[in-house]
């Protein structure tokens, strides 16, 4: 067909492409100088990263898009650049080739991925397609948002770098001014922190969490915690931190007694709906057994098998 003879006619991601059927036009710039040319004059397109989330508007929501954006050919946005503070991920690299890259660095992170949608998402999905998504339930941001992560964000005539936990601000709303798109996701290593990362629906694979988490903590000498980050989804409308349980586990014995004695907090923290997938309240108690199986986890202990909620996948032990 036409539309296949343009991308024959393309080669590769090195030449612009320009693609117009009826009332539709498709646009790929080879470089971000060329992408914001096209931004400036098309003002009113729609951005395409991986395509995964946004294919579904147009074949279940029958949306139209006069015009389309896509990223694919910024082989800027899609390198992973590895410094002795951490790593730079493109927010174009899919989230098969951020497995390969660091899923053995960041062993959270890869067992994560792997229970990520299907092979064929994972090929098609980008990272920063998960974060700028904003969905409650999207599987990458609690990781990131316990790791520390930050994102880089900019427009044409500037960059500008945010904690992850600033950057959502409301269901499906980011911290993305008009004209900025995401760039880059810098992650730190940390490799004295123990980090864990858990999702819990009802099939292990290309399903929808009805909860999830990512948790670190770094302990002292002494086993206090001097550094704590407890991240949801599916708790709020937005991937959260639950602060007050943080604040309260904070400079406490790491004990399942300050675990327990921090629980409570959690219904400060977050005050979650109920649908089809869970109550309110179950939410709340699997919030609580998560943390729970953490801190067993983090002390290598196997009872986290007897309050493990049914359908929880623990990255941990994958």
């Amino acid at each position: 067909d036409r539309f296949q003879q343009v991308l024959d006619g393309a080669g590769n991601d090195e030449e612009t492409l320009n693609y117009v059927w009826q009332n539709q036009r498709y646009l790929q710039p080879t470089s971000l100088a060329e992408f914001w040319e096209m931004r400036a004059a098309h003002g009113e397109a729609a951005i395409v990263a991986g395509g995964t989330d946004l294919a579904l508007t147009v074949n279940k929501q029958h949306i139209h898009y006069p015009v389309l954006i896509g990223l694919e050919g910024l082989v800027e946005l899609r390198r992973i650049e590895t410094t002795p503070a951490g790593w730079r991920v493109g927010a174009m690299v899919t989230l098969t080739n951020l497995l390969d890259a660091l899923g053995g660095d960041i062993p959270a992170l890869g067992k994560l991925l792997r229970v990520f949608g299907s092979r064929q998402i994972r090929s098609r999905a980008t990272l920063g397609g998960n974060i700028c998504n904003a969905s409650p339930i999207g599987d990458t941001p609690p990781l990131l948002l316990a790791l520390g992560a930050e994102v880089v964000m900019g427009n044409a005539d500037k960059q500008r770098v945010m904690p992850l936990n600033e950057f959502f601000l409301a269901y499906r709303q980011t911290a993305l001014e008009e004209n900025e798109i995401l760039l880059a996701v810098q992650i730190p290593r940390r490799e004295d922190l123990f980090v864990g990362a858990y999702k819990v629906s009802k099939r292990r694979e290309l399903d929808i969490s009805i909860c999830s988490a990512g948790m670190a903590v770094h302990r002292d000498g002494q086993n206090r915690v001097d550094e704590i980050r407890l991240a949801y989804g599916g708790m709020a409308a937005i991937p959260q931190r639950a602060s007050h349980t943080e604040a309260a586990l904070l400079g406490q014995a790491w004990t399942e007694e300050a675990v327990e004695a921090a629980l409570p907090c959690l219904n400060k923290d977050f005050a979650p709906i109920g649908d089809l997938r869970g109550s309110a309240a179950y939410r709340v108690l699997l919030a609580k057994n998560l943390l729970r199986g953490f801190y067993l986890e983090s002390t290598a202990s196997s009872a986290f098998d007897a309050i493990r909620p049914v359908g929880t996948v623990s990255l941990r032990s994958l």
